[in-house]
Order: C-alpha cells, then structure tokens, then sequence
C-alpha cells in the first residue's frame, strides 16, 4: 500500500520469515555458523532458543539455504504431535512416504534408517529441523533419542535441529530428559539486537528494499524503535510497518517521532481493555483477600508484642513513683525556703522626688555592701579564691533571718544543733561543699558527716545551688576535734 509511495521494491517490514532480510547480527551469525557446523560435521543433536520474534525461524530459513544439494532436509513447524505422527512427518517430507499412508513405528523406523544409511554410503547427509520444540511433550523429546542411534561406528546418520523459546531450555534441564540433553553437542542462544544493531536492522531493510530517497526515519524516531521494541525484531517489523503506514496516511516523506509514537499507542492502547479486564481484576482482588487478612493478622500481633514489652517497662518505671510522691512536700519547703523571693520587675521612676523616695528605701545591708567594696591595693593583692573571700564581706549576716525561718523545718535535727550552735553560710556561684567545709573546718572527712546531719535536706551532697543556705556546726571546744577551726565571719 505505501510501497510505491515510499518507492520501496517489496515491503522492508514484513513478518514473514524471509532470509534475505535477515540482519546478521553477531550473536546470528555465531548461531548459524554454529547450525551449518554441526550438520556438516555430523554433530547429531543441536539446539537453538531464543525468545519470542527473535528470529529463529529465519535462522533455521536461512540455514536451509545455505545447506549443499547432497543434504536431504524435513522442516517440522507443528509440534503439537505424537513422535509416530513426527515421524510419518519425516517421512513425507523426504519423499519416503505418502499422506495416506500409515505405518508402524518400528516400520517407519527401519524405513528411515535403511534410507539415511543408503544416503551415507553416496557421501549424503539427512537433517531434520524442528521449529517451536518447546511445545513437544517428555514422551516425543526421550523417543527423539531413536533417532540418534541410526549411525555407524563414527559418525551420525541424522542430524537434529531443535529451536524453540527459553520454555526448550528448562524442558531440556529436566531430569526425566538427561539422557536426550547430554546427547546435545551445540547448544547457542539468541539474544536481542543491543541499540547499535536496532538502528543498522532498519537501515539494512531499507537497503534490501531498495530505498534511495532521503533519510527516512530520523534519529529521534529511531531510538523511540529501540526503547519500544528492546531489540526483538518482531516488534521493530511491527513498529516500522504501521509507523510507514501512518506516514503515508499524513503524506509525511520522513518518519519523525511524534509519527512512532502514534503507531505505539495504536499498538498499546486499546478503548476495550477496561471491560475486557473487569473479570480478571476481580478475580485477582478475590485472591488477593486471604493475602490482605494474614498481613492484617501480621500487623496486629506485631503491634501487640511491641505494646506488652513498652508496658512492662513503663510498669517497671512506674513503681518508684510512690517513694518519689512522699519526697514532693520535703522538696517544696526547700524550694520555698532556700530561695529568696523574685523582686517585682524594674519601672523607671517617674520623677526627682520618686527617685529620691526610692533611693531612701535601700536595704542596710546592700549598702553595707557597697561600703565594703574592696580598695585597689587589696584587690593587688588577690591571688586565688581564699584571698577573695577574705577580702569581700560573706552575706551570711543578711541570711541569719532566712536560716532561722528555714530551720525551723527540720524537725528530725538533733537537739543540740539548733540557730545558736552553727553558722549560715549562702552558696555562690563555683562553690562546692567539700570546698566550704574544708575552708572552714581545714579538713574534710571527719567534718562532712556531722555538715549533713546538720542540713538533713541536703539529699545529695554533691549537688548544691547558689542561694542555697549551708548550715556548719560551731566547735567550741577544739580539743574535741584535732581540726582547725575558722571564726565565723558574722
């Protein structure tokens, strides 16, 4: 139809078999150079697979060709038989046998054998190719094995061609077939044309066509060929033959991509495939329920595992919460009592009198404080934090109030330590309460049980915060104690 449009002599893209369009790729001609061997050299069995549209059938075509006259050739395209009806088959297509007759295996056998032996001596050869294999059952391929045993002490009688789809190579593997497969000696495997080869197969149509126009199918059009087909031939006959039909339904002279992509979707798409699939996708959702309720089922038991194990260790947590309820009261009076109150936020006084008022009302111990700033020949003279506590004033006299308040708190104190036995000392920022003790007191060890039994809200010693008010035991007797003892400086 668009052959005299594209002036072409004979249609490049057909689907038929033709070994004249037969791109030798060199995975093909490694395969049929391997076919022509092995009948030549009397290899018996030779096997050939390759997947749909490949183009095996055009090999075993072309291979036929290329045998010398002396070789004698039967071609089995129907695999669906019997081996009795192959073998009848065989018969026919060498001339042995008529269509309407029938003879018995053990006969066409020996008619066979009697005939490819006669051939053998005249220096002729016998080979039968077997298209579509795969489609032949266990029974036909094991007595496929008789056929190999027509021969002499050297060489076979009759040489086998097996070609099938990759279905051939898994038959082949089995173990009830062990005995055909090892029988095998040549065994190729074709492979599609890789993206090089799928722009050379087009070009070499056209040139067995007889095309001498301009560049037919552009660049982008021919890798759109390759991503579509993946290099089988099939497809790429199929694409090009309705992509050149298209082109001559528009009157395009050049195939471009917009015209290769129309053609796929007239090949992929279809206005039917939605009603046509209605039964199988419920069929498949069917299916697929059991498979949905275990992986429920899955999901729920994992949940539930995850959910005791958390609950076991909340629980476990969860048991100190009593002991930590009881200590919630002791732990407010300290905060309540160690801690002065936040002053109220700052306001700019409004004008000279209420500045003068204000200035009227400041504490007497913040401005004893600014009266014992330290004068710049002591501040010379400060080395480390000994001397700096010896030069600035403590203000353990403007928390006796607040000490008095707070031990009045610790019922569980002894007796003998009360706000008359034992100074206030304030904690500040780096203090630490081995390092007050050991200013006081000298020493650290014999005095810290006696520091902690005087301040029983001391719940960890280690831990203690600026503002915090540390009760210290006075020793008025030193002979008591071999410590050396500090006076306080309130």
């Amino acid at each position: 139809m668009y052959r005299h449009f594209y002036q072409f002599s004979k249609k490049p893209f057909d689907v038929t078999p033709d070994p004249k369009f037969l791109y030798m790729s060199r995975n093909h001609q490694e395969t049929l150079a391997s076919i022509i061997y092995g009948i030549r050299e009397r290899k018996g069995f030779i096997a050939v697979i390759g997947e749909v549209g490949t183009g095996k059938t055009t090999l075993l075509n072309a291979a036929l060709e290329s045998l010398d006259k002396e070789i004698k050739s039967a071609f089995i395209f129907n695999t669906d038989v019997t081996f009795e009806e192959l073998l009848m088959t065989v018969l026919m297509d060498l001339g042995l046998a008529k269509t309407q007759k029938t003879l018995p295996k053990y006969l066409a056998l020996d008619q066979l054998n009697q005939y490819a032996t006669k051939e053998f001596s005249s220096g002729g050869n016998i080979v039968i190719f077997i298209d579509e294999a795969q489609n032949l059952n266990s029974r036909t391929m094991e007595n496929l094995r008789l056929l190999s045993n027509l021969e002499t002490t050297k060489y076979k009688l009759i040489q086998i061609v097996l070609s099938g789809q990759p279905e051939l190579d898994e038959k082949l593997r089995q173990n009830e077939l062990r005995q055909l497969a090892q029988r095998i000696n040549l065994r190729r495997y074709i492979t599609p044309l890789n993206k090089a080869d799928t722009f050379k197969y087009v070009r070499h149509h056209l040139n067995v066509a007889e095309y001498t126009g301009k560049k037919l199918f552009k660049k982008a059009s021919l890798k759109q060929i390759w991503k579509y087909s993946k290099g089988v031939p099939r497809k790429i006959n199929i694409l090009c033959d309705n992509a050149l039909l298209i082109g001559f339904g528009l009157g395009k002279k050049t195939i471009s991509k917009s015209i290769v992509k129309e053609a796929i979707k007239d090949l992929s798409w279809s206005p039917y495939i939605h009603y046509t699939n209605v039964a199988q996708r419920k069929r498949e959702v069917n299916q697929q329920k059991p498979q949905k309720l275990m992986r429920r089922f899955a999901y729920a038991s994992l949940v539930l595992t995850l959910g005791f194990f958390l609950g076991a260790g909340a629980f476990h947590q969860w048991q100190f919460l009593p002991g930590i309820m009881k200590k919630l009261p002791h732990m407010a009076i300290q905060m309540r009592t160690d801690f002065p109150a936040i002053p109220p936020p700052y306001s700019p006084p409004a004008n000279k009198e209420e500045k003068n008022s204000n200035a009227s009302r400041i504490p007497r111990e913040l401005s004893s404080l600014r009266d014992h700033q330290p004068t710049p020949e002591a501040s010379g003279k400060i080395e480390n934090k000994h001397e700096l506590r010896q030069v600035l004033p403590t203000r353990t006299d403007y928390y006796n109030e607040a000490s008095s308040r707070a031990a009045a708190h610790f019922d569980d104190a002894p007796e003998s330590m009360t706000i008359n036995n034992f100074n206030n000392v304030v904690v500040e920022f780096g203090d630490t309460l081995s390092w007050i003790i050991q200013e006081r007191y000298g020493e650290y060890q014999n005095m810290l049980p006696k520091v902690i039994q005087a301040n029983p809200e001391l719940q960890n010693p280690d831990f203690i915060i600026p503002g915090q008010i540390i009760r210290l035991p006075r020793i008025d007797n030193p002979n008591e104690q071999s410590i050396k003892t500090t006076t306080p400086s309130s």
